[in-house]
Order: structure tokens, then sequence, then C-alpha cells
């Protein structure tokens, strides 16, 4: 797995390469998180855009981080391109939970909207 972190404006953006999320990648986003949280600023967008399948571990994951962000009085929200990614995310209803968006200015704009 790849980790790529970027800032625009007031809200970063981390961005995940993976065949499968899930597994052995907590603790690398955790510790991902942890830094960005520290270092930089609580407007979160997980960009899961190079993540080709995600697993129920993987979903437990997004959904540790999205707790430890509020926890943090910040906020996330997912981009995702993926239909078999934005399917589990469906059938887990973590769309229910986490704003997801298809598009990179949408998730941007519900951020500062937010802030």
């Amino acid at each position: 797995m790849e980790i790529k972190i970027q800032k625009i404006e007031n809200v970063t953006i981390i961005s995940i390469f993976t065949q499968v999320l899930g597994g052995d990648d907590s603790e690398q986003i955790h510790d991902t998180l942890n830094d960005v949280l520290l270092y930089s600023n609580k407007n979160i967008i997980m960009d899961l855009k190079g993540v080709k399948l995600i697993n129920s571990i993987g979903v437990g994951i997004l959904m540790s981080s999205w707790t430890h962000i509020m926890n943090a009085e910040g906020n996330m929200v997912i981009l995702c391109t993926s239909k078999k990614v934005l399917e589990t995310l469906s059938v887990c209803e973590t769309d229910q939970i986490i704003p997801i968006y298809s598009n990179i200015a949408d998730a941007m704009s519900k951020l500062k909207e937010s802030s």
C-alpha cells in the first residue's frame, strides 16, 4: 500500500493506493492520520480512487478513522469512483455516516462549508 498526502487550502487529502484495503493497512493509515491531525489540519479527504477493492476490515479502518477525526473536532469525507468500493461502502451503510463524493470539488466544498 502507498499513501500520499497533499494539502490544499485548509484541507488535507490522504490518497491511498492499494489493490485491497483491509488487513495489514490499519497501522499505516492510523499512523498517517495521527501525523496529519498533529501537524496539519482537521479537514480530511480520504481519497480512495487508488483502491481497487475494500473488505470489511477496510470499512472498519475508515470508520475508525472517521471516529478519530470527529473526536479531534475535525471533518472527514471520502473521495471514491470505484463501483466495487462504492458498492461495499453502500452495503455496509458507511455512506449513511461518512459523506462520499466522486469529485474533488464537491468534497472540498463540503469540508469548507463545515469548517
